[in-house]
This record gives structure tokens, sequence and C-alpha cells, in this order.
């Protein structure tokens, strides 16, 4: 079960959801713009996500349990907070951002809501494929000008 945005906010303290993620919620931050970095365990998540930099709100967890893969991470106030987990023994992940409607429309959030998906399903990326062209001329080269030079 994955649980994201407004749906973890709305969880009471005395959930027995909060307790199977690993995740305590704490404090909720004012909106600014997030920088997030992949955490210990979500390198492939982060992999092909380019430069998502949402303005939002989030929970600053009070307590996370040792257990508990720490897939994005926010650094806030000379730390880092997760903010995307999965919790493998209960089956239970939590993703406290997507609370605002223009996070929630971003296709680049979407793309990062389904790569947690695949991580917590067990489905890996298949290495990068590279393309080339062979036996291409280069078209920026220009030969130098002939003949006796003119002022």
């Amino acid at each position: 079960m994955l649980l994201a945005g407004p749906t973890v906010r709305a969880l009471p303290a005395e959930s027995p959801l909060v307790d199977a993620s690993g995740l305590v919620p704490g404090r909720t931050t004012p909106p600014y713009e997030l920088r997030l970095q992949a955490g210990p365990q979500g390198g492939a998540i982060m992999a092909r996500s380019g430069d998502f930099r949402p303005r939002e709100s989030w929970v600053i967890p009070e307590k996370v349990a040792d257990d508990v893969e720490r897939l994005l991470l926010i650094r806030h106030e000379m730390n880092e907070y997760p903010v995307c987990t999965w919790r493998p023994e209960t089956g239970l992940g939590m993703f406290t951002l997507g609370t605002g409607a223009g996070v929630l429309g971003d296709p680049a959030y979407h793309r990062l809501v389904g790569r947690w998906l695949r991580h917590c399903l067990g489905v890996h990326d298949a290495p990068p494929v590279g393309v080339g062209l062979l036996g291409t001329p280069p078209r920026h080269h220009r030969s130098p000008p002939r003949g006796p030079r003119r002022n």
C-alpha cells in the first residue's frame, strides 16, 4: 500500500497505518522550493527523474524506524529527512509530497510516483541504451578561405 500527499497528512497519530509505515509524522513546513535527492535505497528512483524542484510544503518526520527504506530525501535545517519511504516488512510506503495542485498536476511528480511504485513492486530498470550515428561528417566544420586575403 502506498500513501501519498493529502492522505498522509490526514492520518491521525493513532492510526495503525502510521505504526505500520515506520514513519511518525511531525510538523509541516511552509511551502518553499524543494530539492529532492536520492536516499540510500533511492538511486533508481532519482536516476532518470531530471531536475524536479517542486514548490511545496512537506511533513518533517519525528521518527523513522530503522527498517524503513529512505528513498527520497530533503535537506532541511542541516539534517536529511525522508519524504518518500518504503517498509518492506509491512508493505507500506509513504510519500509526503503532493498536496498542492501544481505538484499533483506535474508530469515529473507522476514519474516519481511511478518509479516509487516500481521500486516497491521490485521492478528494476534495464541499463541505459547507447545510441550513436556512424559515418556522418561534421556539419559545423568550415574550410578556411582560399586565395589572397582582402582588407
